[in-house]
């Protein structure tokens, strides 16, 4: 059940943001307190104030899907579970949204403010960061058959595979998904979901404690000194963005 959060003035974003954030901490067992205030606050403010700066409009409905999301509900949620709240409760929003046409030059933001704000201006509009910085809409991918190039080679996907199919990183075309115990040839995008390519064969992906090499191997996606990891979200947020990009958490 999503929490019931009272509504997010513009200027209580930083504040709120950090104080909900250091109390999950506390209530992990893993911080909290001053020094997470300390910390964490100027942070926020940084993406308020860059926001406020450049007159981008505030949303307060994402401000309080996010909050609830990745804090309340996530609670001492695990890495391996990182975006389950946010299908249940909303989220996938942007705070704060600038004002750059369709086709204008967008600014390459700081990764803490890209986690809350898009600087285009149409709602359904996006700046196209691996390619020409300018405002545009993506819309949906077209669905790719068995073959089919589904990615550029600087990561750009150009489709989504059809059920049963996956887009390999070796050849950036569409594969058959491969099943527990069968043969990937070290492609570790080739295994289905919850596996990965384990000396030319698909294996179920491993539990926090167990050994690893590499991210691929781990169900959390996290390996560390060797060891797979799977700690709670709030605990390794560091950053405002860590609550919201997965790949910015460090260990």
């Amino acid at each position: 059940m999503c929490p019931a959060v009272p509504t997010i003035a513009e200027g209580e974003f930083a504040a709120r943001f950090t104080a909900a954030v250091c109390a999950q901490k506390a209530a992990c067992g893993c911080g909290g307190g001053v020094d997470c205030v300390v910390r964490l606050r100027p942070k926020f403010e940084a993406v308020q104030r860059y926001a406020r700066d450049h007159s981008w409009e505030y949303d307060p409905a994402c401000a309080l899907q996010i909050l609830a999301s990745a804090v309340y509900r996530r609670g001492c949620g695990l890495e391996s579970g990182f975006y389950e709240p946010f299908s249940q409760c909303g989220g996938r929003c942007e705070v704060f949204r600038g004002d750059v046409p369709s086709g204008g030059a967008c600014p390459d933001l700081d990764t803490d403010v890209a986690a809350y704000a898009d600087s285009c201006a149409a709602a359904d509009e996006s700046c196209d960061i691996l390619d020409t910085f300018t405002c545009m809409t993506f819309g949906e991918l077209p669905t790719m058959q068995v073959g089919q190039t589904c990615a550029e080679d600087n990561g750009n996907e150009l489709g989504e595979c059809a059920e049963g199919l996956t887009c390999s990183v070796e050849s950036d075309t569409c594969v058959p998904e491969v099943g527990a115990g069968e043969a990937c040839a070290d492609d570790p995008t080739a295994c289905e979901f919850g596996l990965f390519c384990d000396a030319g064969v698909c294996a179920p992906r491993r539990l926090a404690g167990e050994a690893c090499v590499d991210n691929f191997q781990c169900e959390a996606l996290a390996c560390m000194n060797g060891v797979c990891r799977d700690e709670p979200v709030i605990c390794l947020v560091d950053e405002p963005s860590d609550l919201v990009f997965r790949f910015t958490i460090r260990p």
